[in-house]
């Protein structure tokens, strides 16, 4: 089935899901093979990002672009325990520019 009822029954992953409460602001953070990296990043940004927005106003997008490391593995994972996170995943490289257009179109901030 394809169309908008498709997209209906489509189970929420950490990509599809939308915020209820408001979203205002989303960072986006472009990662390429940032396994040593993203984990800390994301939780500095959140932190900043907490202190001077209310919670549920913000939300930090991974936008993965294609990596050969463990960066999707700690993306997701960040992604389930935290609503706050969601992570933009692709097999491919889509370059920079891409997973950053990917990321920003489905922003709700």
């Amino acid at each position: 089935m394809n169309g908008p009822a498709a997209a209906a029954d489509a189970p929420e992953t950490s990509e599809t899901r939308r915020s209820s409460r408001g979203v205002e602001v989303s960072v986006v953070l472009p990662a390429y093979n940032e396994e040593r990296t993203i984990e800390g990043t994301v939780r500095t940004t959140l932190s900043t990002l907490g202190e001077f927005l209310p919670d549920g106003s913000f939300e930090v997008m991974v936008a993965e672009d294609g990596c050969d490391d463990d960066t999707p593995a700690i993306a997701s994972r960040l992604a389930e325990a935290d609503p706050r996170i969601r992570h933009f995943h692709s097999e491919e490289r889509l370059g920079r520019g891409g997973a950053l257009e990917r990321a920003f179109a489905a922003a709700d901030g």
